[in-house]
């Protein structure tokens, strides 16, 4: 009963078949008997979990329509289509909307006829709802170009203002404040403003992308451009390119397998081997190293007479780990002695023991980057100080918005403070004693007595 579904290409119509699987379920477990019939030829699984295998094997169907859905190349301006496009004439075409949308309702577009719009798109919509689409994504587009018009003006006006400053403190001899971590010099410039400059550079180029694809969008009356289809490959397009490479190969690669009727992808030859061969192949290499490591462990262990032989003593995996849990064990064990015959310290950490070993080492690795993050931030605190100082609204433009609120509230939070100090002025006032009004007299006679004889001493 095989032989007529295996003659039929039931293959072929799984992979380019109707797009919507749930309408053609049987159809899907017919072609999927022929894979099952080649499982049960190796003697892997027995012919009375037919059920069980057939409902696996269907939900894989499923999961390769959803990759081979977008997986299908299209066309500049393509909307996202689930099915490959079989029959094209000058690359136009078109899937009848009243139709189901199998292999038997596409039909090649011919020249002058209405039936679908420019481009190549895959009309699986109304013409209104075409048109409606185009429309939408169109405003999109021109919402999105002003806004890469606005930010890219704001962009160039701060670099240019950021630039201006730090000239006049280069003519002036002392280093420019900032505020952001990444505009630090490159001798203070911390992790923080390198992380912070690295993300910036790539929204950046982001920003750039988008505001590219929205020109082509609009030029090309509202089609859909992916980042892929760009003219100038941005990050999203190098991200969604790498992406499809990767499904791409994965696809490719168990092609092979189903049509060599390769078991492992692994065993698949190294120009047909994919993403999950070469995962399975490290994967293989790892435990084949453990595997030999433990069979030589086990005949010297036999050649000794029994005696035990450690993992550490051949090579492998197993024996690089024994050796670094060995020097984390032996670390610690000299700490605790250290600790035991110093005298007044209740406490020793890893990094400062005499003998370090992997934690010390990893522990003093932390605290230097902490060290160098908390540097960073005490400069910049200073930087916005010093920022702060310079630019402040009441004393740059008392007359803005800005400066009279801060006049305002500078003064609201004074005056508690100079009442408070006319209060303590009256308080001594009060507590103050009179002068003797004698004292008072030859005090200023001796000053004045002072004075005629120092004009005469002029004289």
């Amino acid at each position: 009963p095989l032989k007529p579904l295996r003659q039929s290409n039931c293959i072929e119509r799984f992979i380019i078949g109707c797009p919507h699987a749930t309408h053609h379920l049987w159809r899907d477990a017919a072609s999927i008997v022929e894979p099952y019939h080649f499982f049960c030829e190796l003697k892997m699984i027995q012919r009375r979990d037919f059920a069980a295998v057939l409902t696996a094997l269907l939900l894989v169907a499923l999961a390769c329509r959803a990759v081979d859905a977008f997986l299908v190349p299209r066309v500049p301006g393509s909307i996202p289509a689930v099915i490959p496009p079989p029959i094209a004439h000058n690359g136009r075409w078109i899937i009848h909307a009243n139709e189901q949308p199998n292999m038997e309702s596409v039909s090649p577009v011919e020249e002058g006829s209405n039936d679908a719009d420019d481009g190549g798109e895959l009309a699986t919509m109304s013409k209104e709802e075409g048109k409606r689409y185009r429309e939408t994504l169109l405003r999109l587009a021109e919402w999105s170009l002003e806004d890469y018009k606005w930010r890219s003006s704001v962009f160039k006006s701060n670099e240019a203002d950021r630039m201006v400053e730090e000239t006049i403190a280069r003519m002036q001899g002392t280093d420019p404040t900032y505020v952001r971590p990444m505009d630090a010099s490159e001798e203070k410039i911390g992790p923080l403003g390198r992380w912070e400059k690295s993300a910036v550079d790539w929204l950046a180029e982001v920003i750039d992308e988008e505001g590219r694809r929205a020109k082509q969008i609009i030029a090309l009356d509202g089609r859909l451009i992916r980042p892929i289809e760009s003219d100038q490959l941005g990050p999203l397009g190098m991200l969604e390119q790498r992406v499809i490479d990767f499904l791409r190969s994965i696809r490719s690669s168990e092609k092979a397998r189903v049509q060599t009727k390769t078991l492992r992808p692994m065993d698949l030859e190294e120009s047909l081997r994919g993403p999950l061969g070469k995962m399975e192949e490290a994967v293989s290499q790892f435990f084949k190293e453990i595997r030999e490591s433990e069979y030589l462990r086990l005949k010297q262990s036999q050649a000794r007479g029994g005696v035990m032989v450690r993992p550490i003593d051949v090579p492998g995996p197993l024996g690089e780990l024994e050796l670094w849990i060995g020097e984390v064990l032996k670390a610690e064990e000299l700490r605790a002695m250290e600790l035991n015959q110093t005298q007044g310290i209740t406490l020793l950490r890893p990094k400062d023991a005499k003998v370090p070993g992997p934690l010390g080492e990893t522990e003093q690795k932390a605290f230097e980057f902490l060290d160098r993050l908390s540097e960073e931030e005490m400069e910049r605190l200073r930087n916005i100080e010093n920022f702060l100082r310079e630019t402040r609204p009441m004393e740059t433009n008392r007359d803005s918005i800005l400066g009279v609120v801060e006049a305002v509230a500078v003064g609201i939070i004074r005056s508690p403070l100079m009442f408070l100090g006319v209060i303590d002025r009256v308080r001594e006032l009060m507590y103050s004693e009179p002068l003797d009004t004698g004292k008072e007299v030859s005090t200023k006679t001796t000053k004045r007595n002072s004075d005629i004889e120092i004009d005469g001493k002029l004289e």
